[in-house]
């Protein structure tokens, strides 16, 4: 059987067949090549996009990382501590609770709003604000009490929360008050030492890293760094508590006791310049600044004077200096040779005519010596001291004491005071100066220039810091004793001391300032306040001033009391001398300073002292500026004043009434203890003479209402 041999036509298909596989081979590789050579691009193109975003982006990219996912957390450090001179703690941090609110989480926002207002006594109004104003995070109370937080907690509040913050805590409360100043919620001073040095107390910050996820989950990514290694630094001020608070407690009694709107005291180390107590009355509680701030501005709105208790007057407050000033004076002529202290000055038996003004003294006398002058306050005697030096040189010798310009103690509020260029001195502008009027002071200066007189004549730089600490208690800065010029000379000093101890004598103006165990070199200072309605000076507002040097014959304090608008008797002699007198003696057996006398020569000094005392019209303490008094009448002298009154029964009395009692009878009060009237030194209906000081005894009330047993309030 022969095979069949393929047509023509079958080949020419198998042909076709063949090309078209090698047609679709062919295209399908070319395809191939392109999908290659296209993906080829691609993952070119994405690596090289790779290697840009990596290389050229990545520190963008990674930063903007870190901030969706990562958070900083900055922390306050703890606050540095401010101390006494004995390292005593005046100030210092501690944590507290602070209230706040994630409104997300709260479902009845009015019903939450009314609890948490009742038991952080706050406006429910405000706090619904808080709570409806969205985010996830808002204060609702911050550095609250314990109690506070305790009751809040105890509510269960959705969405309330904690957080534990520092608070700045005073734990002498109104000691220093104005001197410390107060710390914000923000840690940041604002007054006082807290302002003044706020960068060094405050410290650094540290900071955290923590991680938040998607669920709002955080994890710390690191520990978090020692605190002290940010530590804000520890002050350490010249400021002695025990002084601090025994001149805070004589303030307080003469203001209450005299019915006056204010009291300033100051103590200073002769030697050194440091600033041993600065105090007010009213007193000022830092812990509480935002009641009493609040407190004094409704009662300016309600139209009543106010004294604004933070402020810290010695430094920032001016006044008029009044007879103090005649200390300055009487320098000025002793250093230029115009005056010596037995000198004989014509005193115009009390009334002198400068320029259109007549002026009065107090005591009339037709002539003293130049130490009687200041004894006796004369202003007429002191008008011609200063009428021999003339203008430029009075001007001079006051700029040289430090009289306006800033002391640069280093806290903020330092004021310059006023005093005017000798060019625009008028006749009776020369007449005012000598004697206190005309120019205006700070405590602080005041007392600063006293120290130079009671230093030999060089003035010192005043200083209210001694050191500042690390967190570890190492000394860091140290301020140290400043001599800032030569004023005058020794011997000038030592005169006018020596003028300045018959002040004190049974007879002069500063009589109750006496102490029987040192000698006292003082001057007393009654001056007229400025009218800012009616112009000129006012007729019923005085300033009483004491300023004094003890042991005289070689200071080692210094001592200023201001006393301001007291009622019943105003003068510097009657109302802040007795402050000095027991301010003095305590701090002067406080320090350890010995006695100038022996104690049979004290006592014999005492006995003699009290013998030469005697009532006098106008009172030996009566002095300042009396312009034109009314023909037929003496300054300092009162008509119609009884020449005997009887005593009052104080009993059940509060301190403020008890002293009013006291002004409407002509007694100046002594207030021993707290509370109502549980007894008095003399009697009731006991005559006494106008003016004569009595002691009334104060007990706190006990739950019960009756006295309490406690013994009454004796020292500091």
């Amino acid at each position: 059987m022969t095979r069949r041999q393929p047509s023509r036509s079958n080949k020419k298909v198998k042909t076709r067949q063949e090309n078209t596989a090698i047609d679709l081979e062919e295209l399908q590789l070319r395809r191939m090549g392109l999908m290659a050579g296209t993906l080829g691009l691609c993952m070119l193109s994405i690596v090289g996009t790779c290697v840009y975003l990596q290389g050229c982006e990545g520190a963008a990219f990674k930063s903007e990382a870190e901030r969706n996912y990562q958070r900083k957390m900055r922390l306050d450090t703890q606050r540095g501590d401010i101390m006494d001179r004995n390292r005593e703690v005046l100030a210092t941090s501690v944590e507290v609770d602070t209230i706040y609110a994630n409104p997300s989480e709260v479902d009845e926002p009015v019903e939450v709003a009314a609890e948490l207002a009742a038991a952080l006594d706050l406006d429910a109004e405000m706090v619904l604000r808080s709570l409806t104003s969205g985010g996830q995070f808002r204060y609702i109370k911050r550095q609250v009490t314990a109690d506070e937080s305790a009751k809040v907690m105890a509510l269960k509040l959705p969405g309330i929360r904690t957080l534990r913050e520092a608070k700045r805590f005073y734990p002498k409360k109104e000691m220093a008050g104005q001197l410390l100043g107060v710390v914000g919620f923000d840690s940041r001073g604002r007054e006082g030492i807290e302002a003044t040095f706020d960068e060094s107390l405050r410290g650094g910050q540290l900071e955290a890293r923590y991680h938040r996820n998607a669920y709002q989950r955080y994890a710390m990514l690191e520990g978090l760094p020692p605190i002290e290694s940010e530590a804000g630094h520890s002050l350490q001020l010249t400021i002695d508590e025990k002084i601090q608070a025994v001149m805070e407690r004589e303030l307080e009694r003469v203001a209450l006791s005299s019915l006056a709107i204010s009291a300033m005291g100051v103590v200073m180390d002769v030697q050194t310049g440091e600033v041993l107590a600065l105090a007010h009355y009213p007193r000022f509680n830092p812990n509480r600044y935002r009641s009493e701030i609040a407190q004094d501005n409704s009662a300016m709105k309600a139209g009543k004077r106010v004294v604004h208790r933070y402020r810290n007057r010695v430094i920032a407050d001016q006044f008029e200096p009044g007879s103090t000033m005649k200390m300055f004076t009487l320098a000025a002529g002793l250093e230029e040779g115009l005056v010596g202290l037995d000198d004989i000055i014509d005193t115009e038996n009390g009334r002198y005519r400068v320029g259109r003004k007549t002026i009065h003294d107090a005591h009339r006398y037709k002539k003293l010596s130049v130490e009687e002058i200041i004894k006796y306050s004369s202003n007429i005697g002191c008008i011609k001291i200063a009428q021999m030096l003339g203008r430029e040189r009075l001007h001079g010798y006051l700029r040289e004491f430090g009289f306006g310009s800033r002391t640069r103690v280093g806290v903020v509020g330092d004021a310059s005071g006023t005093l005017h260029p000798p060019k625009n001195w008028a006749e009776i502008t020369l007449a005012n100066v000598a004697f206190g009027q005309g120019v205006a002071v700070t405590a602080l200066q005041l007392l600063s220039a006293a120290s130079a007189i009671g230093n030999g004549g060089l003035l010192m730089r005043p200083r209210i810091l001694k050191a500042e600490r690390d967190s570890q208690g190492r000394i860091l800065r140290e301020w140290k004793p400043e001599i800032v010029r030569r004023v005058v000379s020794v011997t000038t000093a030592q005169q006018v001391l020596k003028a300045l101890t018959r002040v004190v004598e049974h007879d002069g103006t500063g009589s109750k300032a006496w102490l029987y165990d040192y000698d006292v070199a003082g001057k007393t200072g009654t001056a007229q306040k400025p009218d800012n309605i009616a112009g000129g000076y006012a007729e019923d507002r005085w300033i009483a001033t004491f300023m004094g040097l003890v042991p005289s014959k070689r200071p080692r304090i210094a001592m200023l009391v201001v006393v301001d608008e007291p009622q019943g008797l105003h003068y510097g002699g009657a109302v802040a001398a007795p402050v000095f007198q027991k301010v003095a003696s305590w701090t002067l057996q406080y320090l350890g300073v010995a006695p100038t006398y022996g104690k049979r020569e004290r006592l014999r000094r005492k006995k003699r002292q009290l013998r030469k005392r005697k009532r006098s019209n106008p009172p030996r303490e009566a002095e300042g500026a009396f312009y034109d008094y009314p023909a037929g009448r003496m300054p300092g002298v009162n008509p119609m004043e009884p020449l005997s009154i009887e005593v009052p029964d104080f009993s059940g009395l509060s301190i403020r009434d008890a002293a009013e009692l006291a002004q409407q009878h002509n007694l100046i009060l002594d207030i021993s203890g707290r509370g109502r009237a549980a007894g008095q030194a003399v009697p009731s209906g006991t005559p006494l003479d106008p003016w004569s000081r009595i002691t009334v005894y104060f007990r706190e009330l006990s739950r019960d209402g009756d006295q309490a047993s406690e013994e009454l309030e004796v020292g500091p």
